[in-house]
């Protein structure tokens, strides 16, 4: 993964220009937004044509807007990327670790209640570069594809569940994601006070590779 420590102030506050220059900086913040995701995709080996942006948002981030982008691969998987962006015209990109890092600390991520962790956690795993943005949590067997499901070994089908444990300020949570691709199990700690996370990933399962 790319270290990135560093936001990029690119459109004019609506506040303060006139109706040609918000169009201009809303054109100028668009172009912005697709080079950053094509230099994230680039940086995963994708170079074909990637899909159009789908811009979303999330409880977790008020008045942060993510905006991602997939590619497919030379070998016919998939890879998804994230940007983020504000009301103050920085962009984050969210490829690693200190760049999520970056945007908590700009933006204090709230309503970490525990029957919010694991979908905060399947979040930021994919903000941190640790999951594929396109990835999913599964908690059973029955979530999986069956020909990945009859791949697995029993012990590994019966640990697919998330577990959640609270240890002060510190929530340690045990999640698995699949993206078609590859199962993963992740073990992360979450700091509540500031939405930072600490995490391990083991490879349960990967698809054979296409010659």
């Amino acid at each position: 993964m790319r270290t990135v420590l560093a936001i990029a102030v690119f459109w004019f506050s609506a506040a303060s220009c006139s109706e040609s220059n918000r169009v201009q900086s809303d054109s100028g913040r668009a172009m912005l937004i697709r080079q950053a995701l094509n230099a994230e995709l680039a940086a995963g080996h994708c170079y074909w044509k990637p899909s159009p942006i789908d811009t979303f948002s999330t409880s977790f981030f008020p008045g942060v807007l993510f905006h991602r982008s997939s590619c497919q691969r030379e070998h016919a998987d998939t890879i998804s990327r994230v940007v983020a962006t504000d009301r103050d015209g920085a962009l984050y990109l969210l490829d690693s670790p200190s760049g999520f890092e970056l945007l908590t600390t700009r933006h204090q991520p709230i309503n970490l209640f525990t029957n919010q962790i694991e979908a905060y956690t399947g979040l930021a795993l994919s903000l941190t570069g640790e999951m594929d943005a396109a990835a999913r949590l599964v908690r059973k067997a029955e979530d999986l594809p069956v020909h990945v499901r009859m791949s697995l070994p029993p012990a590994i089908r019966d640990s697919l569940a998330s577990v959640i444990h609270e240890e002060g300020d510190l929530v340690i949570v045990s999640v698995t994601s699949f993206d078609r691709w590859m199962l993963r199990k992740h073990r992360v700690i979450v700091r509540r006070g500031r939405g930072t996370i600490t995490t391990t990933s083991d490879t349960l399962w990967r698809a054979p590779r296409v010659s």
